[in-house]
């Protein structure tokens, strides 16, 4: 199953376990606090993409996904998580 922002279901085939639980967490915590999460944490990226700590710095070390610090926390926009899942446009 794969995330998808804003879907009123939103799984679509062809995911994870990892994903689900993500995904699962994030709703509560939006329901919980009543707005729509605008970042992840690191570790709610991991869960919610699937991904492991290191695949995670390799990405935002090589400028593939963006990132905001506040003081030292580090956040992914979910703008920037979603970027991830589009089809790179042919040169």
């Amino acid at each position: 199953m794969a995330f998808v922002h804003g879907s009123p279901h939103m799984f679509v085939e062809g995911g994870n376990d990892e994903l689900a639980q993500g995904v699962k967490a994030m709703s509560t915590v939006e329901k919980a606090v009543g707005v729509e999460k605008r970042a992840f944490s690191v570790e709610e990226f991991m869960a919610a993409f699937g991904v492991g700590r290191s695949k995670t710095y390799e990405l935002i070390n090589s400028g593939q996904l963006r990132i905001v610090k506040l003081g030292r926390r580090t956040l992914i926009p979910v703008e920037a998580a979603e970027a991830l899942l589009r089809p790179v446009a042919a040169q």
